[in-house]
């Protein structure tokens, strides 16, 4: 009797033992069977080892918005999918359309056009609970005996998803932002000499709401996806500075509330004239609080796309 009772506390032990083994191979199954989702690890990773960089290669959220998975900016939005963005003054303004007008060209960087490029974050957070405010500046140079004022800058640009950052941020258009900002620094030793919003005195600045008469939102148009958003802007400069012979570093931000709003950045650029450098300020990034190259940051490119126009005495 005692021995079939142990026989049968036996059968159970073991039948417990493999059951417990069942499910927990079930749960390690669907674990590895799940996307990699940056966003559900880290607020500020996209798909890489990059803390700041959206590289736009089809792992992303998949419960937020597309990004533009070919970083396409010459793309004709005429598809009728113009009521996808959140701006109808600026549904006939693909980035395509963008030119200098009867002004000069004086320095321009074209986007890459790689899929797996992607743009580099410059925005800032008033309400920055993780330290997420950053900063990208790209260097131009004004010839030797040359002096160039400027009447527009053009940033070509991207939005992507937060979906780990509280609340989360999910861009959808630049008419989402509270102001669209641009700073042109001096160099000094290889970096811009200053930093928006603290140490040092731009050459020139301008604040822009997205909605002012002197921007203008440009489409950026995924064929892939489908998406169509209001990502890249021209800010016509309402003091225009002179600047003579030397190298200056143009910064262009948007500035958001909150998260909400989603991160944004000027697209990276194959164009190999200057050089670009990210700060972040708060540190939230975990890179340090220096003016950092994007050539040290791992980056596919070390330049950012934007255009100057103007004129050249």
């Amino acid at each position: 009797m005692m021995k079939n009772m142990r026989l049968a506390i036996l059968v159970l032990a073991v039948f417990a033992s493999l059951l417990a083994f069942a499910c927990a191979s079930t749960s390690s199954s669907s674990s590895a069977a799940a996307p990699d989702d940056d966003d559900d690890t880290s607020p500020t990773v996209d798909d890489d080892s990059s803390p700041t960089v959206d590289d736009d290669d089809d792992n992303d959220d998949d419960s937020s918005p597309p990004v533009d998975d070919d970083n396409d900016t010459v793309v004709d939005d005429d598809d009728d999918n113009d009521d996808n963005d959140d701006n109808d003054d600026n549904d006939d303004n693909d980035d395509s359309a963008f030119t200098c007008g009867s002004d000069t060209q004086l320095a321009a960087n074209a986007p890459d056009p790689a899929s797996d490029a992607g743009s580099i974050i410059s925005e800032s957070f008033a309400t920055d609970g993780s330290g997420l405010t950053a900063y990208t500046a790209q260097s131009f140079v004004v010839p030797t005996g040359a002096s160039w004022t400027i009447d527009t800058v053009y940033i070509p640009g991207d939005g992507w998803t937060w979906s780990a950052t509280t609340p989360p941020g999910v861009f959808s258009s630049l008419a989402n932002v509270t102001s669209l900002d641009c700073y042109i620094y001096t160099d000094a030793s290889g970096a811009p000499s200053g930093v928006p919003g603290g140490a040092g005195t731009p050459t020139w600045t301008q604040s822009s709401a997205p909605d002012s008469a002197n921007i203008t939102l440009y489409m950026t148009h995924d064929p892939i996806n489908g998406s169509n958003w209001l990502s890249s802007f021209a800010m016509t400069v309402t003091s225009p500075p002179t600047l003579t012979a030397g190298t200056y570093w143009l910064e262009c931000n948007a500035a958001s509330a909150t998260y909400a709003a989603g991160p944004w950045g000027p697209f990276l650029s194959t164009t190999a004239v200057g050089s670009a450098s990210l700060i972040n300020p708060p540190g939230g990034f975990g890179d340090g609080t220096s003016w950092i190259p994007l050539s040290e940051l791992g980056t596919v490119d070390a330049t950012t796309a934007y255009t100057l126009c103007g004129s050249s005495s």
